[in-house]
């Protein structure tokens, strides 16, 4: 009997701690949740701390895979 999946679930202050391609293959094709989009908010200063955004990435690994990802601002 194989073992129950242990998942964890992270906060990351910044998309750069996670890997594009991961971020990506959970965006289903919604140009507005891509890695490359959502980094280019923060990086235009479009949506950083000094326009109000404050940003968080919350993260859910299954045995270390990102499996699930929520941008909130």
């Amino acid at each position: 009997m194989d073992s129950p999946a242990e998942y964890t679930v992270t906060v990351a202050r910044n998309l750069d701690e996670v890997a594009e391609a991961d971020w990506d293959a959970l965006a289903g094709g919604n140009p507005f949740v891509t890695h490359r989009f959502l980094s280019l908010m923060g990086s235009t200063g479009c949506a950083a701390p000094k326009t109000g955004w404050h940003s968080q990435f919350l993260l859910l690994y299954r045995s270390d895979v990102l499996v699930g990802a929520v941008p909130s601002y």
